[in-house]
């Protein structure tokens, strides 16, 4: 498992995905629970590599840590979408 990356109000796991070949790759969002963790997962046994984003840290580890068991690659940051601060402050980094 790859280290953090502190940033102000979120975290981004293992931002270095342009390094490896190219796969698919989904974004999920709202992965940490209901919908959101169920596609991750559907998606995950397709073969797809994932970004996942949700406000709960530690479900996303968890989620992540569960969807390399399917070879794939799981990044994820910890992101409220309905913060504009926290959007603007992820997207210019």
């Amino acid at each position: 498992m790859h280290g953090l990356l502190t940033r102000p109000r979120f975290w981004v796991h293992d931002p270095s995905m342009v390094k490896a070949p190219l796969k698919p790759l989904a974004l999920v969002t709202g992965a940490s629970a209901g919908i959101g963790a169920a596609t991750a997962r559907q998606l995950a046994e397709a073969g797809y590599d994932l970004f996942l984003v949700a406000r709960r840290e530690e479900r996303l580890k968890a989620l992540s840590e569960e969807l390399q068991t399917h070879s794939v690659r799981v990044h994820w940051a910890v992101l409220d979408l309905r913060d504009r601060v926290a959007l603007d402050q992820f997207f210019s980094s």
